[in-house]
């Protein structure tokens, strides 16, 4: 795959601008774009969620949330046009970096709160992101994913490193989900800016009790 020809598709297909004005920051934000086309043109049993004119989604960890307006042009674009509404949630400073960095961009439709899991309404939401999950006590926390995701709901989680999905798998599976399709992230070399690695990618479907 010629990665550079890859994101200038991506730019051109998604009508993508950044705001940072910055080469490699575009670049990251192109990227990850690319990684969840590519992701989201291979992992089955999507329809649903895709088919839906106004999407909910959860970020959890959502640190500085630098992805924020590439996260919410792909959810919006994917396959076609629909309204998308994120929140992003974390504790610490970076959840005030955040709040402060979207109310000055302009973007709408995602909003970030220092809260936890734990605390918010049950059920609802769409779809769940985490990415690069580094949590140890992952059981306890996809059990919280699982209560926050309405029915039918996916979980969209990434892996700093290659065999953390072996890691967590178990614990997935036990909080009721079904792991439907994984993916190592060709584009990861390209997402330098955002810190994160997001070397692999694994959607998980909430079961039926």
């Amino acid at each position: 795959m010629n990665l550079k020809r890859a994101l200038k598709r991506i730019r051109d297909e998604y009508r993508f601008k950044t705001r940072k004005h910055i080469a490699s920051y575009e670049c990251a934000e192109l990227a990850f774009i690319a990684m969840l086309d590519h992701f989201f043109k291979n992992a089955p049993g999507t329809d649903a969620l895709f088919s839906k004119r106004k999407l909910n989604i959860l970020d959890v960890g959502c640190s500085t949330m630098p992805y924020a307006l590439a996260l919410k042009t792909f959810f919006e674009k994917f396959r076609q046009e629909r309204e998308v509404c994120i929140l992003g949630i974390d504790t610490g400073l970076g959840v005030a970096l955040a709040e402060l960095d979207l109310g000055k961009s302009g973007i709408t439709g995602v909003t970030v709160k220092n809260k936890r899991i734990e605390d918010l309404k049950k059920g609802g939401y769409d779809l769940a992101t985490c990415f690069n999950l580094c949590s140890m006590d992952s059981k306890r926390f996809v059990r919280q994913i699982y209560e926050a995701l309405g029915k039918d709901g996916l979980f969209l989680i990434s892996f700093d490193l290659r065999d953390e999905l072996s890691f967590h798998a178990q614990a997935i599976r036990d909080a009721g989900f079904e792991i439907i399709y994984k993916e190592e992230n060709k584009f990861e070399p390209m997402m330098a800016n955002f810190i994160f690695n997001n070397r692999v990618l694994c959607l998980a479907r909430k079961k039926k009790r």
